[in-house]
């Protein structure tokens, strides 16, 4: 049976199913938390399944912002060959969890009408979400805005955080970012 089939019969996956869809040889259980923190942890952070995914990165011309949506060289040749060749990390995941589950998208805060076209057929902005998915978003925000009242140091980052630690293509804009602010400042 595969992975599709047992979703769609409402059988839950098991992380070895969801690393199977992934494509991942190899999976790692790491600390889920902010890299940066203005307070010392009081607790350790959970710990969640990393996988590790290769991307081939794309050696042709980059083109102007909005042909690549500030991806530049960050930009990936598709995993599986198929439309969009040029493409990016968030795409081929996005296009990677459709084996498992046909409602697989990238979701973008940041001006998703901006996307090129060639990747917006895999990228929903906030308020296209599923309902499904605005209810749990919705109820994610409300439990950490909760805890954080009650104390902040409870929490091993905001989601932002997390978001932005779990983005390889963040990191690399961090590390950018940093080394423009050492020789500006």
């Amino acid at each position: 049976m595969t992975s599709r089939s047992r979703y769609w019969e409402g059988q839950a996956l098991t992380y070895d199913e969801w690393i199977d869809a992934l494509g991942s040889r190899r999976k790692t259980l790491l600390p889920f938390a902010a890299a940066n923190r203005k307070q010392e942890r009081r607790i350790q952070p959970p710990r969640i399944w990393h996988v590790e995914r290769r991307y081939r990165q794309w050696d042709g011309p980059i083109g102007p912002w909005a042909e690549h949506f500030g991806k530049g060289r960050g930009q990936v040749y598709s995993l599986d060959g198929k439309e969009p060749i040029r493409s990016c990390n968030e795409v081929e995941v996005a296009k990677l969890l459709e084996a498992v589950r046909f409602e697989a998208f990238w979701i973008s805060s940041y001006n998703p009408s901006a996307i090129p076209e060639l990747w917006r057929s895999w990228v929903l902005a906030p308020a296209e979400m599923p309902n499904w998915l605005k209810d749990l978003d919705s109820r994610i925000r409300q439990r950490l805005r909760v805890r954080a009242v009650v104390s902040p140091t409870s929490l091993p980052g905001t989601l932002a955080d997390h978001t932005k630690a779990l983005s390889s293509s963040n990191v690399k804009a961090q590390r950018k970012t940093s080394k423009r602010a050492k020789r500006t400042g």
